[in-house]
């Protein structure tokens, strides 16, 4: 993507949807010509040479869920002990993360199931209002339905939209959702998850050669950039991976936004370096990008009487 069309995203994800709705098209262009004064004083890092933009993060809340999938490829079957990663935390992060980088123009908040976080409200007020952040997005798994009124409310935001991943009946309370959104004026859109689930495979080392691992991060084409407990990694499986001890800890394949010994110009020379990058640790532990990558039934529920690793407890 060149700056041209990055900047070209921006400017068209940052106005109100209604002003798509105006005709005739001249119109609109008038509009959003008279907002790009304001838009260039609130962000002058879009008048820099090379401003550091990143099109997508995803922040994970909470590695609980209400579902048990087999085979999540977000790794959430394998904690013993999901938990939430503490507020204060993930606000410290995502400071950090917008002090260091000029743009980002999705950023999504995810778990396991993110609607069981107590403080998704805050932290969704947190995004919205930093101007640094074009959309904010919330997925969910259709089993739960939000009541806290602050939640509510800032899910109405124009900025923020809700990915309700539709897994058919486990999806239980998708219809009850959808009422909802509509009455409080709640963008969202259905992913339909039935369709596009794949078997990215067990976590054992595949011993793949060199030339093999770069043939397969070029056809993987990764976009989901997961920051994690302030490391910034190029997909939820090296991430969480390495978390769960079933990848070794590779400082070359993350950045680690909250060392206090980098200051902000070598932690912006990092997250270059680590967006250019031609293969990660995490490949040989997967199969994206492969011909293993094969469809699988959507979210298949582990047996009951199994922990979380597929074994007796």
């Amino acid at each position: 993507m060149t700056d041209l069309d990055t900047l070209k995203r921006i400017l068209w994800i940052t106005c109100p949807d209604r002003i798509q709705s105006i005709r005739p098209r001249f119109l609109r262009r008038i509009v959003k010509l008279l907002r790009l004064p304001g838009f260039l004083i609130k962000n002058p890092w879009i008048l820099k040479r090379s401003p550091l933009i990143l099109p997508y993060i995803e922040m994970p809340v909470t590695t609980r869920c209400t579902l048990r999938c087999e085979k999540c490829a977000n790794l959430m079957q394998w904690y013993r002990r999901p938990e939430d990663v503490e507020c204060p935390d993930l606000i410290r992060y995502f400071n950090r993360l917008v002090s260091v980088v000029d743009y980002t123009v999705a950023f999504t908040f995810l778990g396991g199931e993110p609607l069981l976080y107590p403080r998704l409200g805050e932290l969704l007020e947190h995004a919205v209002y930093c101007d640094k952040i074009g959309i904010v997005k919330v997925t969910t798994n259709g089993t739960i339905l939000p009541t806290e009124e602050r939640l509510l409310a800032i899910l109405a935001h124009p900025k923020v939209f809700v990915e309700i991943s539709d897994y058919g009946d486990l999806s239980r309370r998708k219809s009850e959702l959808i009422s909802l959104f509509e009455k409080r004026r709640i963008r969202y859109v259905f992913f339909r998850a039935q369709e596009n689930w794949y078997d990215f495979g067990g976590m054992e080392f595949r011993a793949r050669e060199e030339t093999a691992l770069r043939k397969q991060f070029a056809l993987c084409a990764a976009g989901c950039r997961s920051y994690y407990r302030g490391r910034l990694h190029w997909c939820p499986r090296s991430g969480h991976g390495m978390e769960l001890g079933f990848i070794p800890d590779t400082p070359g394949d993350y950045v680690d936004l909250m060392d206090p010994d980098l200051s902000t110009g070598e932690l912006r020379i990092k997250i270059r370096a680590f967006c250019s990058l031609d293969g990660i640790t995490a490949c040989n532990y997967c199969d994206k990008g492969t011909d293993l990558f094969l469809p699988v039934p959507a979210a298949v529920q582990m047996e009951q009487g199994k922990d979380r690793l597929g074994s007796e407890p």
